[in-house]
């Protein structure tokens, strides 16, 4: 409990799930809730904005099949609506005069998995693997106050990103070679689309985007011990970028 009536609480669990064998699963939750009222006085329309409305959640596995192979799971989901009342024209940091507050809103939701073999005596195998999803909502009053014309701006916006990384590293240093070493690739792929728009009652305004990028690379790093306190280090990435957008103007009256 705080001030600007602040609730927050929030419980973890988690250990073995299997008795016999407890470090072959394991697992654990934690979750979040937050509450307030804000901590903005909005003077036009009597109350408290800015309020806060906020859940997060994780949920973790670990699974150990057999000697050879680790699995790490994780799952992620985080709710928030927010209030959004920032803006007074007298800059005074506490009370507002806006006739229409805006939002800051968010819904995401994310899951990685994450695999090492260690079956080869010189080098182990880790794969990652991650995604995640968000939306956003951001909203606020332009004029800021009641006294002017009747302007509102919204943003939302959704985002897509994948990721994969697959990776060699050495295990163990053999004798006169390379002490250290990484091979890998890696891969990434965003797709995002956003829509705006500006509106007061005699124009209304907005903005479509779409935006999507790749992202491809191969990389590699050996160390070599030179002396035992001298070590050269090399790293070499070969990467490509591919990036494409467009967007669309809209005007509805």
């Amino acid at each position: 409990f705080g001030g600007d009536d602040l609730r927050s609480g929030g419980f973890a669990v988690g250990g073995p799930l299997v008795s016999a064998r407890p470090d072959e699963l394991m697992m654990r939750l934690a979750i979040q809730q937050s509450n307030s009222d804000g901590f903005r006085r909005n003077l036009t329309l009597k109350r408290d904005t800015n309020a806060r409305d906020e859940f997060n959640s994780r949920l973790r596995f670990t699974w150990n099949p057999n000697t050879l192979w680790r699995w790490d799971a994780a799952l992620l989901y985080a709710d928030q609506h927010d209030g959004y009342d920032e803006f007074a024209l007298d800059n005074n940091g506490r009370y507002t005069y806006s006739d229409q507050p805006g939002v800051d809103n968010q819904r995401s939701l994310a899951g990685s998995l994450r695999g090492v073999y260690r079956g080869w005596d010189v080098a182990r195998f880790t794969t990652v693997t991650s995604a995640a999803r968000t939306d956003s909502r951001y909203s606020y009053d332009d004029d800021w106050t009641a006294a002017s014309y009747m302007g509102f701006s919204d943003l939302s916006r959704r985002r897509w990103v994948v990721n994969e990384e697959l990776r060699l590293d050495s295990e163990r240093a053999p004798a006169k070679a390379f002490s250290r070493w990484t091979l890998g690739a890696f891969y990434s792929g965003i797709d995002e689309t956003t829509r705006y728009t500006d509106s007061d009652p005699g124009n209304i305004r907005g903005l479509k985007t779409a935006y999507h990028s790749t992202n491809v690379a191969l990389f590699g790093q050996a160390a070599f011990a030179l002396a035992s306190h001298t070590r050269l280090i090399a790293g070499l990435r070969a990467e490509r970028i591919d990036l494409r957008g467009d967007g669309l103007k809209t005007r509805y009256r």
